[in-house]
């Protein structure tokens, strides 16, 4: 899920695509019914629209800042980065250390800090890499395998 070289207006009109379209379909369809029986249909859609965007920026804004895109760990912590944060360029928050660590299946789950992430294989390149290094750098270097 990192951005990589694409611009921030790229990927927030990647992700308002969805939500816009899901906002858009009821409030088109109910306003087609209503023209068809003969309503007055133009204060629904100039009250409509615009709460629509609303909620569909609101909504692409939480999900941009929920969706987790780079992971870097730092000796035996780890900074978990947002893709919202990414996009804004923002300086990256102190390194956490890494309180539990689990593997379920294709999934594992590991908290740090006051929050618990739960990743499929699947979202990352090479998940089993990834829980590998969250592994070690979770283990202590005297106990670690030379």
């Amino acid at each position: 899920m990192h951005p990589g070289d694409r611009t921030a207006a790229w990927v927030f009109s990647e992700w308002l695509i969805r939500p816009l379209s899901l906002v858009f379909l009821p409030l088109m369809l109910f306003s087609l019914n209503g023209a068809l029986q003969g309503y007055h249909i133009l204060p629904y859609l100039t009250y409509g629209a615009p709460a629509g965007i609303v909620v569909a920026w609101l909504w692409t804004s939480f999900r941009l800042g929920a969706q987790v895109a780079e992971l870097r760990i730092v000796d035996d912590r780890v900074q978990v980065r947002s893709l919202w944060e990414l996009l804004r360029r923002a300086p990256p928050d102190a390194p956490l250390p890494i309180w539990d660590l689990r593997r379920e299946g294709r999934s594992f789950t590991f908290t740090t800090g006051h929050r618990t992430y739960q990743f499929d294989d699947a979202e990352w390149h090479d998940g089993d890499a990834v829980f590998k290094a969250l592994v070690d750098a979770r283990t202590p270097d005297s106990s670690r395998p030379a």
